[in-house]
């Protein structure tokens, strides 16, 4: 069976059959309505009856800075519900180790962590899922 893409506002999300991961590639989250969007296409294609959904989120190709507006929506109650897990790909070590320092701190309300390696953020999310 292969893998199901749908375009969004702010990239694309694509279903990863085999690991049941919602692949998120975001190109731009520098506009509040298309981050809304995003996670409606998310929810309307992904979830099975509005069930969180684990996510592998890669930032890697992030052209431009995610907005205030777009950050205080993605922490809100509206995005963290359809989030079940979240392993975060960024750029840079750096960026994965003061990325993983301030989710400690700021308390996410789901697992969250952030990697530099698409393999290890896989399988860390299929090490929650079954833990779950």
């Amino acid at each position: 069976m292969e893998n199901i893409t749908i375009k969004t506002p702010c990239g694309e999300i694509q279903w990863l059959i085999p690991q049941q991961i919602a692949r998120e590639t975001f190109i731009k989250l520098d506009d509040l309505n298309g981050a809304k969007r995003h996670t409606v296409l998310l929810l309307e294609n992904f979830s099975i009856t509005n069930e969180p959904v684990a996510s592998l989120v890669d930032l890697t190709q992030l052209k431009e800075k995610v907005t205030k507006e777009v950050r205080n929506y993605i922490d809100s109650d509206e995005v963290s519900f359809t989030c079940r897990t979240a392993a975060i790909l960024v750029k840079s070590s750096l960026s994965r180790i003061v990325g993983n320092i301030f989710i400690k701190v700021t308390k996410a309300k789901y697992p969250v962590k952030l990697f530099t390696d698409e393999v290890k953020a896989v399988n860390w999310l299929k090490k929650v899922i079954e833990i779950e």
